[in-house]
């Protein structure tokens, strides 16, 4: 490792003097005790903070979905897509809410189907969820 100032550490990545910055700790985003050091994030990583906070926020909502409004509805599925449009680029009008995966991909589906020709194939992964074959 090498020390640029007291500050910042790098690593060097090669012998052509290539360096990246490191970040520091993030421990404090994740509900990680102190004396648990967890590594096998690929196969189940630890929820942030933060997303914990919010999936119990829609959990608690999605409990009461009397006291939801349409209103409310679609101003939270403006702000997902302003935000994604932020994340991915485009804008929002080009992302599309949908309460299902297999209303979207049915939606995909009606949307190609007039450039389909007859007796065209569509290829399809093997044991396939149903709404992806039959939409």
């Amino acid at each position: 490792m090498h020390h640029k100032n007291k500050n910042e550490s790098y690593y060097k990545l090669d012998n052509e003097n290539k360096k990246m910055k490191l970040i520091q700790s993030q421990r404090h985003l994740f509900d990680i005790p102190n004396d648990i050091a967890y590594f096998n994030c690929a196969y189940n990583s630890p929820q942030l903070n933060e997303s914990k906070t919010r999936l119990l926020a829609g959990v608690t909502e999605k409990s009461h979905p009397w006291e939801r409004t349409p209103k409310s509805f679609f101003e939270n599925a403006e702000i997902i897509r302003q935000l994604s449009a932020d994340l991915f680029g485009g804008d929002s009008i080009g992302f599309a809410i949908i309460p299902a995966a297999s209303y979207g991909l049915s939606t995909a589906a009606r949307a190609i189907e007039p450039f389909i020709k007859k007796g065209e194939k569509i290829l399809i992964m093997e044991e396939e969820f149903p709404s992806n074959v039959l939409p």
